[in-house]
């Protein structure tokens, strides 16, 4: 494990920026960029961090907003989770003539319901409707894990 020192935000350099990086690894680097700090100017400003990939140190001294959203939902909804708001499960009871609709669920989200749905309401038709923002394409997830046009009931 290496630790580094980063511009934690922009004051007299870029933010992000690493300012200072020693040669050792383990509790040395960090013990270096400790005594790096204490004696620089612009110590307050800085932060010591493990280096990492440049994606995550970036997002980390940044603090971006867009990763550590798409993070937390990725933690949320599992690696293939879906994005929110794109699915919704729509209940058909034929008998009543009544339906219902849950929207606004992730993939994940979605696929639970409709099982439960489906297996509390066998007389019932239970459909999850996809809704695709950027062209507004329109179809059906069906029991196969197919995205069609054309829908099957769970």
């Amino acid at each position: 494990m290496r630790y580094i020192v980063i511009n934690q935000y922009g004051i007299g350099g870029n933010k992000g920026e690493v300012a200072y990086q020693p040669r050792s690894t383990g509790r040395e680097s960090y013990d270096a960029c400790d005594r790096w700090c204490r004696t620089h100017d612009t110590a307050n400003t800085m932060a010591i961090v493990e280096r990492e990939d440049k994606a995550t140190l970036a997002a980390r001294a940044l603090g971006s907003i867009r990763t550590e959203k798409k993070a937390a939902a990725a933690r949320e909804n599992g690696k293939k989770g879906g994005r929110p708001g794109m699915y919704t499960v729509t209940l058909n009871d034929a008998d009543t003539g009544t339906d219902e609709s849950w929207p606004g669920l992730t993939k994940r989200q979605a696929i639970s319901l409709a099982k439960e749905t489906a297996a509390f309401n066998p007389t019932c038709a239970v459909f999850i409707e996809w809704f695709r923002k950027s062209d507004g394409q329109r179809g059906y997830l069906n029991p196969s894990g197919d995205h069609e046009i054309t829908g099957h009931a769970w």
